[in-house]
């Protein structure tokens, strides 16, 4: 069983918990509710920050702090029961989590003020995925589908950014900007004046500088086309093609605003072809009345090609011991290469390649001070 106190696991290991780069069993011993850990560690950073800027009049430090709360992330874990609540949530559990994660933001929040860093401070939240196809956890209405689908209730998810950074004119405004989850990448770096150009295997990195989207100053799409998983592409914004919507997960219904699922044995498409401007709930497949778009997007997705891989390189994994250790609970059923050992050649911790922001949390908030953000439900897609 994985919870956020400390993140146990009933499996051949003791944490998952990691400080820096290596676990840390001894620091996860002092964790007994990960949201308040990671809101109290964050504030000691800005802090320290905030310390070192008034040692020196030059320091003109930029600072990046990557806040992947596990919360509200299933398992659902129960709240220190002096900071339980009386929820309205169908789930009082749920309720208070969500309870806790709001006070946190709320203290990080009031901590940029107090530290007078909060007009230079840029804030992105968003979610790394639609919800799971449960009534019980979300609900992606009106959008098709779920988590671990091609739909877009699983791969188009709700964002906004806060800040003293966001120009007066968009607060409290809403962008249909149209942006890939990647882009934050490239758009952060330029506002922090970083080069992000990076080439990997002759290729250049993918994110693009989408700011100027974001703040209105620039209304042209800089994308023709976007692609989503390995099975479907945006072009244009509006056309969305799919080779196929066949996964092994994932839900290829609709919900409706109560959560109740609907469809729940839709059947899915291949060489399908939506239009999610005018039909947003992916409902009518228009493949039939534009063949050639069809023939355009198919011939374009099968031109990405892989050139990255997963393995690490001969220094990185001098600290590991490969391994074929299958976890025994059975909502974890994957293969963990690495695992770290320490005394008596006793597992230590499994490095699971994927730290909290990509498999744990449902919420991510990235900060980067001296240039940072806030406008409302941004199309984002990841």
């Amino acid at each position: 069983e994985t919870d956020l106190r400390a993140h146990t696991s009933s499996a051949d290991f003791t944490t998952d918990f990691w400080y820096n780069e290596r676990p840390a069993p001894d620091k996860a011993s002092q964790v007994y509710y990960s949201t308040n850990y990671y809101t109290e560690r964050t504030i000691e950073l800005l802090q320290n920050y905030t310390a070192k800027e008034k040692e020196t009049t030059q320091n003109n430090t930029k600072i990046w702090i990557h806040l992947c709360y596990q919360a509200v992330h299933g398992p659902f874990e129960d709240v220190p029961t002096w900071e339980r609540s009386k929820s309205p949530f169908w789930n009082n559990v749920y309720g208070d989590m969500l309870y806790v994660l709001d006070n946190g933001i709320k203290n990080i929040t009031n901590e940029l003020k107090n530290t007078q860093l909060w007009n230079d401070t840029l804030i992105v939240f968003f979610s790394d995925n639609g919800g799971p196809s449960s009534a019980t956890a979300s609900n992606n209405y009106p959008l098709r589908g779920s988590k671990e689908s091609p739909w877009e209730g699983g791969t188009r998810v709700a964002a906004f950014i806060s800040g003293g950074f966001v120009p007066l004119n968009i607060r409290g405004t809403t962008s249909g900007a149209f942006m890939h989850v990647a882009d934050w990448y490239a758009t952060l770096s330029t506002l922090a004046d970083v080069d992000p150009s990076d080439i990997y295997n002759g290729h250049e990195i993918d994110s693009l500088n989408v700011w100027p989207m974001i703040t209105g100053e620039n209304t042209t799409n800089i994308r023709e086309f976007l692609p989503i998983t390995e099975q479907s592409i945006i072009w244009k914004t509006q056309y969305k093609y799919f080779s196929s919507t066949e996964t092994a997960f994932g839900f290829n219904g609709w919900s409706t605003k109560n959560a109740t699922l609907l469809n729940g044995t839709a059947k899915g498409c291949t060489n399908c072809l939506f239009d999610i401007l005018n039909d947003i709930e992916e409902r009518v497949d228009i493949s039939n009345k534009y063949p050639e778009i069809v023939e355009l997007l198919a011939a374009k997705l099968a031109t990405y090609k892989y050139y990255t891989n997963i393995t690490m390189s001969d220094k990185e994994l001098s600290n590991y011991t490969c391994s074929n250790l299958k976890i025994a609970d059975s909502n974890w059923p994957h293969n963990w290469p690495w695992v770290i050992r320490g005394k008596d050649n006793k597992i230590e911790n499994i490095f699971a390649g994927f730290v909290f922001c990509f498999i744990i949390p449902s919420f991510c908030m990235i900060m980067c001070l001296k240039a940072m953000l806030f406008a409302e439900n941004l199309r984002v897609h990841g």
